[in-house]
């Protein structure tokens, strides 16, 4: 038992292969850093695109609601022009006199 332990603890054969698997778990981590960074720059474009997209919607929601309240108002002063009586300036001058 003790031979196993001086073994695993000592010897250049046990510092080489923690060193070499020390090596892989770096090369790993930078891997998966790049990736990381890879994939955080591509969900950022996409927040962006999305983000864009919802402006313009809403650009395009406020519009059509303007364009929707402009022609209920159209609508409402025609109705209250042909309640009036009189259609121009005119014929209000002759009823006057």
């Amino acid at each position: 038992m003790k031979d196993k332990i001086s073994l695993a603890t000592k010897g250049s054969t046990g510092n080489d292969r923690r060193a070499t698997l020390r090596t892989e778990l770096d090369a790993i981590r930078g891997q998966q850093s790049g990736s990381k960074n890879s994939r955080s720059k591509i969900f950022e474009q996409l927040k962006v695109l999305q983000e864009g997209i919802t402006k313009k919607v809403r650009r395009w929601l406020h519009c059509y609601n303007y364009i929707v309240l402009t022609v209920e108002q159209v609508n409402d002063l025609k109705a209250a022009k042909a309640k009036i009586p009189f259609k121009t300036v005119a014929e209000v001058d002759t009823h006057i006199k």
